[in-house]
């Protein structure tokens, strides 16, 4: 699991209901016991990442609601969707 600071004390309060995850590393911010820096972790997988360019129309996120009548429906948010709710 790969998360950022706004969600570490959410996931600091569930760490024993996440035992499943193997690794859970956090994107900058101060890491927490239990946690790991992704910065840098990447460089002893054995998988190569590489770099890609993103775009606004790249996915960034899938949730769902239950809108009006309660049966979950998928919403895809884009980056460029996320970067006008961030501001």
């Amino acid at each position: 699991m790969i998360l950022s600071e706004e969600f570490t004390e959410r996931v600091v309060s569930q760490h024993n209901q996440l035992s499943h995850y193997r690794e859970i590393h956090l994107y900058r911010g101060k890491v927490p016991a239990g946690m790991e820096a992704f910065e840098g972790s990447h460089q002893s997988s054995p998988i190569k990442f590489t770099e890609s360019e993103i775009t606004a129309e790249d996915t960034c996120g899938l949730y769902f609601t239950s809108g009006t009548t309660g049966d979950p429906k998928p919403i895809v948010l884009t980056h460029g969707i996320w970067s006008l709710l961030r501001y």
